[in-house]
């Protein structure tokens, strides 16, 4: 609702950004019965926290009110889970024993 009356034309391409992003979180949640722990966790908080960057983003452009260190913020989030997504899938491991090659 904070950005909602400045989308304007932005409207549909944020709508569109939104569905693919919670698909993203929808594909990294169902992976859980398929890697180990630390694989699903990793991937699982990596996608959160690029949720969190991009939520942060989506307020400094949109908004219109200054973030405290908004600049910093977004890319530590943003480095953050793409280190944490390739961590995650990097650990995975079918099973818990088997190592996929």
């Amino acid at each position: 609702m904070l950005v909602y009356n400045n989308l304007g034309q932005y409207f549909l391409v944020l709508l569109i950004y939104l569905f693919v992003v919670m698909m993203l979180a929808q594909f990294a949640y169902l992976t859980r019965n398929e890697v180990n722990k630390t694989s699903y966790w990793l991937v699982l908080i990596g996608v959160l926290f690029s949720m969190f960057s991009d939520s942060i983003n989506i307020l400094k452009v949109f908004y219109n009110d200054e973030i405290a260190y908004n600049n910093i913020s977004i890319m530590l989030f943003y480095g953050v889970s793409q280190y944490l997504i390739i961590l995650g899938i990097v650990t995975e491991r079918k099973g818990d024993d088997k190592k996929i090659v």
